[in-house]
């Protein structure tokens, strides 16, 4: 997954963002997250990691860990509420900490009304066709996307440009791998954030740090190979 999304540029997440702000190669993302995960299956991987609840110590010993968390959510309440009195919520760049504030509350209230749900998820199963409440995801999945390009508008971000076969093939390459690599971990990249770290299961922790590493790595190489390219040479 962390080499999926150096390539690409932007993982499941952040080609939402690069969405928004109009770049339409990386509707190819979740596209290529869509072949990838068929070509798991092709390759034999036909069962979906699942995640085991009575792993998570957050669930197990709830008491221990609903008072830093009620703490965690009232801070950030409390900052939501400063910035809609600023009325920072009107602005067309949201903060980090408002964004955030809002994208967690959101997850909350689908967890309570529809359950565990990531988009990532839902194009793993549908690609193994075993997706259920299809009618009910996908109209989230709409929803996702249509927030996103909304986002872009209302920020004045979006600007119509004719995506590059660099960055199509990029973006598929990419997201391909995002979905191979998802189909090894329960959760995939998006559900690892929202769902898996969190929860403090172990596996979605160790799964994040080694996708970060690897982007790390790359970023690492291509910062040395540029050096290397561009060191003057000795007459």
């Amino acid at each position: 997954m962390g080499l999926g999304a150096y390539v690409a540029g932007a993982c499941v997440f952040g080609a939402i963002a690069r969405i928004g702000n109009g770049e339409t190669a990386y509707f190819l993302v979740p596209a290529g997250f869509f072949l990838g995960c068929t070509g798991a299956l092709k390759l034999g991987m036909n069962r979906l990691p699942h995640v085991v609840a009575a792993h998570s110590p957050v669930l197990g010993e709830a008491l221990i860990f609903a008072g830093p968390l009620f703490l965690i959510a009232g801070w950030r309440l409390w900052h939501t509420v400063r910035a809609l009195r600023r009325r920072e919520l009107l602005a067309y760049v949201w903060s980090p900490h408002v964004a955030t504030a809002v994208i967690g509350v959101t997850f909350a209230i689908l967890f309570v009304a529809v359950g565990a749900w990531n988009y990532t998820d839902y194009l793993a199963e549908a690609a193994r066709h075993m997706a259920t409440r299809g009618a009910d995801r996908g109209f989230l999945l709409l929803a996702l996307f249509g927030g996103g390009m909304l986002g872009g508008w209302t920020a004045g971000k979006i600007k119509s440009s004719k995506p590059t076969i660099a960055a199509v093939l990029r973006c598929l390459v990419g997201g391909t791998m995002l979905g191979f690599g998802g189909s090894l971990v329960p959760g995939a990249n998006d559900g690892l954030i929202m769902l898996g770290l969190p929860l403090l299961y172990p596996f979605a922790w160790l799964a994040f740090a080694s996708m970060l590493l690897a982007i790390a790595a790359a970023l690492l190489v291509e910062q040395r190979l540029t050096a290397m390219v561009r060191k003057p040479r000795l007459a």
